[in-house]
Order: structure tokens, then sequence, then C-alpha cells
């Protein structure tokens, strides 16, 4: 089947009408393409609505290709292909079923930036694995300021708000389980002393530039590990000091019972020395007597 194509212009008449250029194909499909100039618009498409309108009072240059392609929004002189000067490009998605989607196309691999109709929520991920596993998300919610980046310092990145950070790790809490293996605290000091780092928490590392690196997440861990089994190893600490105040006290009662019956002891001895005292006495007065007797009786004549 043959196509033709019959040009058609019409002219105003008594000014109800706008001057129009019909092109018309019977080729596969029966359409009209028509060119309107009406009143102050342009207009292009098969039928009203169309398809592109142009105000005649739109400024110069609000729509410009040059011969390398580039399109010019706003500017004769496009420096990309496609350059919009002195306004926004604007997405709008009024379809409720449809999101709003700025797609990048690199070698094959896709980067979606989506405004999701759902959520509300401006999401970047890879097209593939749903609004649920995008890479990064901001929520309408959000506070002013939340993140900021190089605004305190050229190297600080500004949380103002908690940080929670999930993944690939656990809570720690399984150092309280009967199960653990916890070390003692001689090989723990050991250990840290002989590797200069907790076990928990791992040697620090550096990247290819010898800065520092942290993992925060495992980081985190260790440390909360390290800090649970601390607490450990001060119970432990505590519950022999306790012990051993005990027993010492045990012992100290003991010492100062043996020292009262030294005492009672010395006492008993103390007398026993004072009794013998005054059995010297009593000895030393009967000497004294035996000897006065015997001078007596020396002294006497013998009948």
């Amino acid at each position: 089947m043959s196509a033709s194509a019959q040009p058609r212009r019409t002219a105003a008449a008594g000014g109800s009408s706008s001057p129009t250029i019909g092109l018309r194909s019977t080729d596969f499909v029966a359409s009209t393409w028509r060119l309107v100039g009406g009143g102050s618009t342009f207009r292009i498409g098969t039928f009203n609505p169309y398809i592109v309108e142009i105000d005649a009072a739109s400024p110069n240059n609000s729509l410009r290709i040059i011969s390398a392609g580039w399109i010019g929004v706003g500017t004769g002189f496009p420096q990309d292909k496609l350059h919009v000067k002195d306004g926004n490009l604007r997405i709008e998605q009024d379809n409720a079923d449809n999101h709003a989607l700025l797609n990048f196309i690199a070698n094959g691999n896709t980067w979606e930036i989506k405004n999701n109709k759902d959520t509300g929520r401006l999401t970047f991920f890879a097209p593939g694995g749903g609004a649920t596993t995008a890479s990064f998300k901001f929520d309408r919610a959000a506070q002013e300021n939340l993140l900021r980046v190089g605004v305190l310092g050229g190297d600080t990145v500004d949380i103002n708000g908690d940080l929670v950070v999930t993944g690939t790790i656990s809570n720690p809490d399984y150092v309280f389980t009967p199960e653990y293996a916890l070390e003692s605290i001689d090989d723990h000091a050991a250990y840290m002393w002989q590797y200069h780092h907790l076990p928990a928490v791992g040697a620090g590392q550096v990247n290819a530039q010898g800065q520092a690196m942290v993992n925060v997440a495992t980081r985190s861990q260790g440390i909360l590990e390290e800090l649970e089994k601390a607490h450990i190893y001060i119970e432990q600490l505590h519950g022999e000091m306790v012990a051993n105040e005990v027993r010492n006290a045990g012992q100290l009662e003991a010492i100062k019972e043996a020292a009262i019956a030294k005492e009672a002891v010395v006492e008993a001895l103390k007398g026993e020395v004072t009794a013998l005292k005054e059995k010297v006495t009593e000895i030393e007065a009967l000497k004294a007597l035996v000897q006065q007797l015997l001078v007596r009786d020396r002294g006497q004549p013998q009948g």
C-alpha cells in the first residue's frame, strides 16, 4: 500500500478558525498531523490537545538545537547535550501508580534517583532490587541539617541526630551466657600486652595511603564486648575481694580470741608469780627466824 501526503491549509473565516496545515497519510494507519497557528499559540499534533504548543510571547532561545545536536533551554549556546539556563529542571509524576525517576546509565550500569510514590522518600539505588533495597534514602520527616558535610570543617561530617548502624553485627550480650568461653584475666592481660590491642576490638588498620580506617559497626561491637567482659572481671574481682574480707575478718576474730586467751594465761601466770613471790617472802622470813634461833641456841651455856 502506498502512502500519500496531502498538505492542506485553511484560512481563518471571519476569525472563527485558525490557519492550519494538515498532513494526512493513508498508509498502514490513517492519520492526520496538524500545524495550527491560532491566536497567540502555535500547535503541533494530531488533534486537540496538541503534542507541542509554542506561545508567541516565549522569549528568544526558549528552545534551541545547535549543529552538535545539543539542546539549549533558555540559551542559544548550549554547553552540553541538555543545557538549562536561568531556570529549574522539574520531573513531575501525576500518575499515582508511578514514581518520579531520574536514571543515570553508563556502560550498561544503571542508577536511579527516585521519588518514591508510596513513602515520599528520595532514594538512590540500582534498579532490580526493589525500593526496599535502595542504597541511600532520605525521608521527608528528616530534620533540617541532619547531615552536613564540610560545613564545620573541610574534613568534617556533622550528624545532628542519632546514628544507627546495622549490618553483619550482633549484640555482644553472648558474653554473659554459660557457654561463652571467657578467657581468664591473666590470659586477657597476656594477649593485650603481646598484641597491643584488646582481643574483641582487633588491631588497627590503614589504607594504601597510610590513613587509619575504622569499621564503625564492628569496632563498636568489639568495644561493647570488651566493656561487658571488663564488668565480668570487675564482678569476679569484687567477689574475691569480699571473700578475702570475710576470710580476713574471720582470721582477725580468731587472732583477737587467741590474744584474749593469751592475756588470760598471762594474767594467770602473773597471779602464780605473785603467789610464788609471797611464798619466797615467807621462806625468807622462816630462814631469818631459823637463823635467829640458831644464834640464840649457840649463846646459851650447855647444861
